[in-house]
This record gives structure tokens, sequence and C-alpha cells, in this order.
């Protein structure tokens, strides 16, 4: 139970560093000739401090993955663990992996403080996240088949999909949703230039996840029967009928919400933008949308954090044939 909630926060801490990252470099970023208006300044802040957070969250989750794997490998309480940190990071595949992921986590961290205000950084930060979704893939099933292996990447390319759409939106649903007002505050340019942008950033994260996804689920399966008949298959059920109702959200907003509000800040292009009703009622739905797309998240989560510790139906088939 602590492996699987371990893992699951670890890779929800991830997901959201990632969509953190799309947030603020991309979803709120403007265009250098358009003024910075109080309501965009609050909302880099904003952003700021959630990418700190996360990145937080990561490092905590990180820490608690090697405490965690370290009592399993030994054995040992977790009292008596600091003696045998060394041999697991020096003897294992885990360990090895995971300094590499502590090794990407201090990238993170200095690329926040040293080129946080420069180009440089969504490059810098851009490495340093494929790194730590590769250790993560790395000492999961996929890392099964060897660190290198195309299931490797494609578990890698997986999770940086999960993080640029469900990230995102988890991320817009802890900045912008709570404070709608500052949404309204931004000039109509400014909101139709985040809405497509959220929209675009959706639309590109969901087609990966589900490119990858299959790939991933054949691997694992083997047979397509064993969605009904084994454990794992039960638990990939629920993970793809929860994606299938925040995929449904998400093209909701992509096809209704996203033009509604677009059209509503066309419309709304004068003196009293602010008071439009057109346009508040437009951006309130999108962002309840975007609300429950990310409580489904959670749940997508949970569901992977299972499937990392279920035997998939193709390893078992090996170990029985051998």
């Amino acid at each position: 139970m602590w492996a699987e909630l371990s893992n699951g926060f670890d890779l929800l801490a991830l997901v959201a560093t990632v969509g953190a990252l799309v947030q603020r470099h991309w979803l709120l970023a403007h265009h250098p000739k358009h003024p910075t208006t109080v309501a965009l300044a609050w909302m880099h802040r904003q952003s700021a401090g959630y990418f700190l957070v996360a990145l937080s969250l990561l490092t905590l989750t990180t820490a608690v993955a090697l405490l965690v794997r370290s009592a399993d490998i030994s054995g040992l309480p977790v009292s008596q663990l600091a003696p045998i940190f060394s041999q697991v990071l020096e003897q294992t595949h885990f360990g090895r992996i995971w300094l590499i992921r502590m090794a990407a986590l201090i990238m993170l961290w200095a690329g926040w403080w040293i080129f946080r205000r420069r180009a440089g950084f969504i490059l810098f930060t851009a490495l340093a996240m494929m790194a730590e979704a590769w250790g993560w893939s790395a000492t999961g099933h996929p890392g099964d088949h060897g660190d290198l292996a195309s299931a490797v990447w494609v578990s890698t390319l997986h999770i940086l999909s999960a993080g640029l759409w469900g990230g995102t939106i988890l991320a817009v649903a802890i900045v912008v949703f709570p404070a709608p007002q500052r949404l309204d505050a931004l000039d109509p340019d400014a909101v139709v230039r985040f809405s497509r942008r959220l929209s675009v950033v959706s639309t590109v994260g969901l087609t990966l996840l589900v490119a990858t996804g299959i790939y991933n689920a054949w691997n694992a399966l083997g047979h397509f029967s064993s969605l009904w008949t084994t454990a794992y298959g039960y638990v990939l059920d629920i993970k793809l009928g929860l994606m299938s109702v925040m995929a449904g959200i998400g093209f909701g907003n992509r096809y209704r919400r996203v033009p509604a509000l677009v059209h509503a800040c066309r419309t709304s292009a004068s003196p009293d933008w602010q008071a439009h009703p057109l346009r508040h009622q437009a951006s309130r739905r999108l962002l309840m949308a975007v609300a429950a797309e990310a409580i489904v998240l959670l749940g997508i989560m949970a569901m992977v954090s299972v499937l990392v510790h279920t035997m998939p139906p193709v390893t078992t088939d090996r170990m029985m044939r051998n």
C-alpha cells in the first residue's frame, strides 16, 4: 500500500511540475509588444509560486520513493534503513536510476535560479523533465525490457504527455480557477490567447497520450481478452473509463466552451468589457470544466499507481512458460 501511495504521489508531482512549466511559459506568456496588466502580472507570480510548490513536492516524493523502495528491497523497518542507503544507491538498479533522477532535480532547481529570466530556461528544464520521466519509467514495468528499450521511451513520452494535458489542466484549476475575476480583468485579446493555447496544449497532449497509451497497453496485455480476464485489465479498464470522461470534457472545451469564450471576448471589445455578462458566463463555464477535469485526473493517477504494482499479463504468461 505504501509503495502504491508513494508512486502515485510521485507521478502526480511529476505531472504537476510539467503542467506548471507549460502554464507559466506558454499559457500565460505574452508578446513583448503587449503591455503587462496588473491581472497578468498577478497570474505570472501565482504560476511561479505554483511551479516552486510542484517542484518542492517532486523533490519530496523522489526522496520518499528511495525510502519506500529501500524498505522493500531490504525488508527492514524505516527506523533501520539509514545504514543501507549507500548500498541501495551503489548496488541496485533502482538506486542508480534514482541518482539520475536526483541529478535532474538539481538541474531543475539550478535552472530556476540561474536561467529563469532567460530563453535557455525552457530548454534546460525540458531536458531535466525528460530525465525525470525516463527515470520514473525505467524503474517501473517498462524497465523490465532494459533501460533504453522502446517501452521505456514510449512510457517516458506517455508521462510527459500526461503532464502536457492533465498537468496543465491541474495548473489552471489551481492557479486560475480560484480567482476567476483575474481572468475577467484581462483584456479580451489576452483571454483569447490563453483559451486557445489551453485548447491546443490539451489537444496535443491528449493525442500523444492516447497513442502512447495504446502502445503501452498492448505491450502489457498481450491479448485483448486480458482487459476483462485479469486484475491488470480491470484496473486499466477503470483508467480508460476515467480518461474517456476527461477527454469528453476536453472535447467540450475545444468545440464549445473555448469558441464561446472567444466569441464573447470579440463582442466585448469595448470600454466596459470587464463587466460584459456574456464573457463572464463563458469564462466561468470553461473554468468549471477545467476544474472537473482536474478532479478526474486525480482518479487516473490513482489507477496508474495501482498498475505500477500490478503484474502485467504478458509478464505473468512469460513466467508461467518458464
